[in-house]
């Protein structure tokens, strides 16, 4: 995305090496002097349509825990958290509880 041909935001669509038909979400980022402005959403939301466009049937990503802006942004798009591993439950409930605290 950019402002006045400056590039301010970006994000990529990949296609999961694992599976063809899983979209990846990727290095989702904006300039901090845009910060509020939703273009992490807009363009997080722009590889989803690119992979819809690609006929992907399932999209994933990862993220660290304390990047809570862009989980917050995540969870908007529909993103589910994935319990794999015996800390997840007690990490996500903290997620849970900074993001509705509005600590990001």
């Amino acid at each position: 995305m950019c402002h006045n041909n400056e590039p301010i935001a970006t994000a990529i669509a990949w296609r999961w090496d694992k599976d063809p038909e899983t979209g990846y979400v990727h290095m989702v980022g904006a300039d901090p002097r845009y910060k509020g402005n939703g273009l992490g959403y807009q363009v997080s939301l722009a590889t989803l349509h690119q992979m819809a466009a690609e006929n992907r049937q399932s999209v994933i990503l990862h993220t660290d825990d304390f990047r809570l802006p862009a989980i917050a942004i995540y969870l908007r798009l529909g993103f589910e958290p994935e319990i794999t591993h015996e800390s997840h439950e007690a990490r996500w409930e903290d997620i849970y509880t900074r993001i509705s605290e509005n600590i990001c």
